[in-house]
């Protein structure tokens, strides 16, 4: 009998940690609809990041950063706008292009802010 109870325990428990880890959806918006930019200091210069987001996720994301070393800051522009896009500011950044990518991170990190209405206005 003892055991029928502990299959029917971690039956259960098994049950309802899948359901807790499960995406709840709440219908409510995260962001107000728009195109939001801001800029930060990377290795050379300004970078630029400019984000539109519709009321749930980020749905494109534009990069700049035009003093920065081509081959190197520059060439990693494209990979931190496709991880930004995925993962909003909390990214892993590129190898070798350390300054270059905090200066993405935090502009992104602002413009995110911006569209949560935590500051700012929109581009």
């Amino acid at each position: 009998m003892n055991k029928k109870y502990a299959v029917l325990f971690l039956a259960l428990a098994l049950i309802l940690g899948a359901a807790a880890c499960q995406k709840k959806e709440t219908g409510e918006a995260i962001y107000t609809a728009g195109t939001y930019s801001a800029s930060a200091q990377g290795y050379g210069g300004a970078v630029t990041v400019e984000i539109t987001v519709d009321e749930s996720k980020i749905t494109a994301v534009k990069i700049s950063g035009d003093q920065e070393t081509p081959g190197v800051g520059g060439a990693a522009l494209e990979e931190l706008g496709k991880q930004i896009k995925e993962k909003g500011a909390d990214i892993d950044g590129v190898s070798g292009a350390t300054m270059t990518s905090n200066g993405a991170k935090a502009a992104a990190a602002e413009c995110i802010a911006k569209a949560k209405g935590e500051s700012g206005k929109t581009a």
